[in-house]
């Protein structure tokens, strides 16, 4: 009876002693706008697999491709031809009414932000934002609490 059942006993127990193979990451879904006084003008949507903190998330603006909403569209009126400004008409000394917003990277009040057209997007549907203005507005975003506890290493505004 013994020598019967021995071999699912041994079969059992190996499963006790085996490691279990490693588990994917769980993906973090990773959304991010450019608003204009409330209204989504640009956005998009990307994931990771949590790892990153706060600072590497919102480098990930740097190349990342923004979808045009209908609000773009009016307020841009054909700028597929090159470079686009958006600009929020505040008076100096005024907080900015622009909002750029990443998730898990933070957000940034600005009154002015610099676009480039996507390459192939022949449209004006596909935007970036110029890496130089992701540096630019890295200095004067808000992060949470919670994000800032994850940050691997802290950057301090340079002057």
């Amino acid at each position: 009876m013994l020598l019967t059942r021995f071999p699912t006993l041994v079969a059992a127990l190996s499963l006790l002693v085996l490691p279990a193979a490693p588990q994917p990451p769980l993906a973090r879904h990773v959304k991010a706008e450019v608003s204009l006084n409330g209204l989504v003008l640009l956005e998009a949507s990307i994931s990771d697999d949590g790892r990153p903190d706060a600072d590497a998330v919102w480098n990930r603006l740097k190349g990342l491709t923004l979808q045009a909403t209908d609000h773009f569209r009016v307020a841009s009126r054909g700028a597929a031809a090159g470079q686009f400004t958006i600009t929020d008409g505040a008076e100096p000394g005024e907080e900015g009414g622009i909002t750029v917003h990443i998730r898990y990277g933070g957000k940034a009040l600005a009154r002015r932000i610099e676009l480039l057209p996507v390459a192939g997007a022949a449209d004006g549907s596909a935007w970036q934002l110029l890496p130089a203005e992701v540096d630019r507005l890295f200095a004067g975003r808000f992060i949470t609490r919670r994000e800032a506890a994850g940050l691997t290493s802290v950057e301090l505004p340079r002057d």
